[in-house]
């Protein structure tokens, strides 16, 4: 076995004797992106040698690689729960330092040009020629797997006065806890990526709904964006306009807009609430209590499998 590997390790060799030798660090959540080599995805783990004497890693740091500096970053406390893999097939494989420091550069050009967010989206990158470089490190959270991997204890909730919402004309106050969660998505307008763009996805669905609806408010209690983040739109104490009559009042409505991405992000905010809800609560998918498709053939499947969701269709009763 050579030298990289011995650094570098895979679970195979992790859960053998050499797993004695190496400590992962903080039970890394930093991310790893694991970029092809020859066809093959190169799956590492990053580990810290102990006091054993024996060297450490080499990362090339992102002066040495050339990063631009981040808009801003967002601490992340270690240690953390999950090691995430990923891969890149765009722009072409690297075999060397000077076309992988290229290839790196590219990666995070489009992930700040492109998808807006505020630096490059992986904690760590390995080039097709075994090179491990710097991403965001070890210390600043990623932008790689959803909201989901924040940490329950770490949800933040965006508030109206943030996201620049409208004032209501006026306000039902709704009784907690509720013993009803109604799960939508929204199609229109188009997706969005980071805070900016989400921030103007959500004031726009509050002007449809306030200017050619004639509601009073933004429907939903609470909005996912594509990028994760969580929205109030009513909050927990109002009652919403997005489930008719028999509902809107003993239901809290959590809007996702892509779906399937980010809907860990939805379940988390009541998950992480369950105090606003009864013990029992049930989930629905807003096709099972309006004569919609909504929240989408996909997403609606996956909602299917989560706790408290259960079959029905109370689509005639409903108004």
């Amino acid at each position: 076995m050579d030298v990289e590997t011995e650094k570098l390790g895979t679970a195979k060799i992790l859960g053998k004797k050499r797993m004695k030798r190496y400590v992962l660090v903080g039970q890394v959540a930093a991310v790893v992106s694991a970029m092809l080599l020859m066809g093959v995805v190169l799956m590492v783990y990053f580990v810290k040698t102990t006091t054993s004497g024996e060297s450490q890693i080499t990362i090339i740091s992102r002066a040495e690689w050339g990063a631009r500096p981040p808009r801003s970053r967002a601490s992340m406390t270690l240690p953390v729960p999950y090691v995430i893999i990923h891969h890149s097939y765009e722009p072409d494989v690297c075999f060397n330092r000077s076309q992988c420091e290229k290839y790196v550069q590219g990666i995070q050009n489009f992930h700040m040009d492109t998808r807006g967010w505020d630096d490059i989206g992986y904690n760590f990158l390995v080039g097709g020629n075994g090179d491990v470089f710097e991403g965001r490190g070890w210390d600043t959270r990623g932008a790689h797997a959803g909201s989901m991997y924040r940490g329950e204890s770490q949800i933040t909730i965006i508030s109206r006065a943030e996201w620049g919402a409208r004032p209501p004309r006026s306000r039902a106050s709704m009784t907690l806890p509720v013993p009803y969660v109604i799960i939508h998505h929204s199609y229109e307008p188009d997706v969005c990526f980071n805070r900016s763009q989400c921030e103007k996805y959500v004031q726009g669905i509050q002007n449809f709904h306030m200017d050619t609806r004639g509601w009073d408010d933004i429907g939903y209690n609470f909005l996912v964006g594509g990028n994760g983040d969580v929205f109030e739109g009513r909050g927990w104490d109002t009652r919403g306009a997005h489930a008719g009559s028999m509902w809107n009042g003993q239901s809290i409505a959590m809007m996702n807009q892509t779906g399937v991405s980010t809907g860990p992000s939805v379940k988390r905010v009541y998950v992480g609430y369950r105090n606003k809800l009864m013990s029992n609560y049930t989930l629905y998918g807003h096709r099972q209590v309006l004569p919609r498709t909504c929240p989408g053939e996909e997403f609606y499947k996956i909602v299917t499998e989560w706790k408290h969701w259960m079959p029905g269709n109370y689509t005639t009763t409903s108004s």
